[in-house]
């Protein structure tokens, strides 16, 4: 890529079709700014891995409405992944140098490690693996099948791991001269891939996999409802009033007295006054966890202006901050 980011941005309107669009080999240093890799993909967030040094590297440009969010970076690897929030799946890009036969075992431990162990994953790369040769499966659901031209310990380890962690490989067509070397693996999905001459210039040919997944539905936008007092039946709210035996309270402490009053009182509104469904949405980001902040610091409200005091005011206070503290943590992972 560093060698080609005019192509890139010519390619732009073709590639951003696509939700995700994977490379590897970038060959990217510091010396490539992100912001010339987002020319042309306003829609897209990018995401790299820069070897620091001369060769390899992966990137992926991922579309911004699946939500991604990249996952801390396995050690010793040229490996990313971002976890697609919208759609609950985990995306990989790999790639492992050919003489490095040890990367199999800690892209393999990486993968192993992507929790929960059952969630959905694609994984993509190239992994250098000659001696496997793919042929459709017959049933197209299930995948290829590999079949070992030469038993090599990384092969092996390979083969092993994707059967342990139920990993199917999608692509049987030749990627690299009669190889198949770069690879499509999914988990709790299925594919169709389509291997062609690449946009960009490679010695590789370029892999488009086709995968459904349903889109998380978005969080129930929640309506709050307020008593509607200009359709109120005051009337009937005053002679409830009247019959109730306020005497009942001589004998109560304060505390449970005030309580008993404004349960009486709430009762005796909620029967005469109708209520109205407020128009005004909570964001996408206020969930259980906000709501229930925002119900404790609401509650310690209403006691502070009920029994103004030092320790209600402490109480509102805390409640106040640990509201502000959740609502900002949820926005910013929102975001």
């Amino acid at each position: 890529l560093k060698k080609q980011l005019g192509d890139l941005r010519a390619c732009a309107p073709v590639l951003t079709r696509y939700d995700a669009v994977a490379f590897t080999e970038t060959w990217l240093n510091d010396t490539v700014a992100c912001a010339e890799l987002e020319l042309g993909f306003e829609e897209h967030t990018w995401f790299r891995r820069d070897r620091g040094s001369l060769g390899g590297g992966v990137a992926c440009a991922v579309r911004s409405s699946l939500l991604p969010l990249r996952l801390p970076d396995p050690a010793d690897t040229e490996m990313l992944l971002v976890r697609l929030q919208s759609v609950s799946v985990t995306l990989a890009v790999c790639y492992r140098p050919p003489a490095d036969d040890a990367a199999i075992d800690r892209i393999t431990n990486a993968l192993s490690a992507v929790q929960p162990p059952d969630c959905k994953c694609v994984i993509v790369g190239d992994f250098n693996l000659p001696e496997l040769r793919w042929s459709p499966a017959a049933d197209n659901a299930d995948g290829a099948t590999s079949d070992m031209q030469q038993v090599t310990g990384r092969a092996t380890k390979f083969i092993d791991t994707c059967d342990l962690l139920g990993l199917r490989q999608w692509v049987c067509q030749p990627t690299r001269g009669d190889n198949t070397l770069d690879l499509v693996l999914t988990r709790r999905m299925s594919a169709s891939v389509v291997v062609r001459d690449g946009l960009l210039e490679s010695d590789h040919r370029e892999t488009i996999a086709t995968l459904s997944t349903p889109v998380r539905r978005q969080p129930v936008v929640s309506r709050r409802t307020a008593f509607n007092y200009k359709r109120a039946d005051f009337d009937g709210l005053r002679r409830s009033l009247s019959l109730i035996p306020w005497g009942l309270l001589d004998n109560l402490g304060v505390d449970e007295a005030v309580e008993t009053f404004y349960t009486l009182l709430e009762s005796a509104i909620a029967d005469h006054v109708p209520t109205v469904i407020l128009r005004r949405r909570l964001p996408p980001w206020f969930d259980g966890a906000v709501r229930a902040a925002l119900r404790l610091k609401e509650a310690a409200f209403r006691r502070l202006r009920r029994n103004p005091s030092p320790a209600t005011r402490t109480e509102f206070e805390d409640k106040r901050r640990v509201f502000k503290s959740v609502s900002t943590t949820k926005y910013y992972d929102h975001v």
